[in-house]
């Protein structure tokens, strides 16, 4: 599992863990598995592109839905990545056409340019897994790839 610990901070850990479950319908924990399945990480949907902005301060993530089923309004952006995001700004979301525009506050102790953005795209009751290659001049399009 990994997973942060945060307050003012978060810092990234990871652990082993393990449950003995029963399997099979009639142990009544298949709903139970099936439903905690449901709500892991997915790539993003074919047709969906996202791309990747540095500038000064900021990494605005442009999500792209024309013609792709609709994924939800974007809520949250979670870093896989120690210290790139300040983890105490909100993410600047606004629509634009055909998608929307995150504004992600850089991390005060960022010192390096970030050649990839991972992480995590919440959008509506959905998570996806993204990474993808920040620009720091024009905006490229580039599909989502499984970590």
């Amino acid at each position: 599992v990994k997973y942060l610990v945060c307050r003012e901070v978060c810092i990234p850990a990871k652990d082993r863990v393990s449950l003995n479950v029963e399997s099979g319908p009639a142990s009544g924990n298949a709903a139970q598995v099936e439903g905690a399945r449901k709500q892991l990480p997915r790539n993003l949907p074919s047709g969906a592109h996202i791309s990747a902005l540095a500038t000064a301060d900021n990494f605005i993530l442009t999500v792209g839905t024309r013609g792709t089923p609709a994924l939800g309004q974007v809520t949250d952006f979670i870093p896989a990545d120690e210290q790139v995001i300040e983890n105490t700004a909100k993410p600047d979301i606004k629509p634009i056409p055909n998608g929307e525009e995150i504004r992600l506050k850089k991390s005060e102790q960022l010192n390096h340019p970030v050649p990839q953005l991972r992480g995590l795209l919440i959008c509506g009751e959905r998570a996806y897994n993204i990474s993808i290659p920040v620009s720091s001049g024009k905006k490229q399009s580039s599909k989502s790839m499984k970590e």
